[in-house]
């Protein structure tokens, strides 16, 4: 068993300003030293290794969302065989998305669900449960992460490997994604995570008809 964290999230679902969050909040002076992070959390986009570690930070963020950003807009308009497809170049297929709702719901050490729509909306209380989820004791930084929110949102995003496109969102608009498809093929991602998943849609059933 691997005594430390694992932060479980699905691609373009907001890791990189979570691990940024948690990085500073430890007290650590580079943010985005991912090294030096290591040592507090391990995090990956696919619940494969999951059980090896002893507890489990996950962040979900809307499916619709996620899934568009990070497969291209042109590949999911055609919906009606998306979610069966092997997605060339992408590494990680879509069933991933639902594959780590399963393993978290069956985790049984200590774990924490965030929703990326609360780490955006709801700064202060979901920073608040991160801290004492993982035990950090450094109140003045906790005071700085929240009295500079923006300042730090801000740093994150420049923070960003030149190479990648980077924040699209710059996370302030959850829906930025959705608003480039039609109601018709949004209500088909809902369609398709009820009929399939009804065990385990309320995980994201706060995502249904949005947008």
């Amino acid at each position: 068993m691997i005594d430390k964290t694992l932060l479980l999230s699905f691609p373009r679902s907001g890791r990189n300003w979570c691990l940024y969050s948690i990085n500073y909040l430890s007290g650590l002076d580079n943010p985005k030293d991912e090294q030096t992070l290591k040592n507090i959390v391990d995090f990956d986009h696919i619940a494969s290794h999951i059980n090896l570690y002893n507890q489990n930070i996950f962040l979900i963020r809307n499916y619709k969302e996620c899934l568009l950003r990070h497969y291209g807009y042109d590949i999911v308009k055609n919906i009606s065989n998306f979610f069966k497809l092997d997605i060339p170049n992408s590494g990680i297929k879509p069933s991933a998305f639902i594959n780590n709702i399963k393993s978290f719901e069956k985790f049984n050490g200590k774990k924490l669900l965030i929703y990326y729509e609360n780490l955006i909306k709801y700064p202060k209380e979901t920073i608040n449960k991160i801290y004492n989820f993982l035990q950090f004791d450094n109140k003045d930084r906790l005071n700085d992460f929240l009295n500079n929110y923006e300042y730090h949102k801000q740093k994150s995003i420049e923070l960003y490997n030149p190479d990648n496109d980077g924040s699209q969102s710059r996370g302030v608009d959850i829906l930025f994604h959705s608003r480039n498809f039609t109601r018709e093929i949004l209500n088909q991602f809902d369609i398709y995570y009820e009929n399939a998943y009804p065990e385990l849609y309320k995980y994201i059933e706060q995502y249904k008809g949005k947008l």
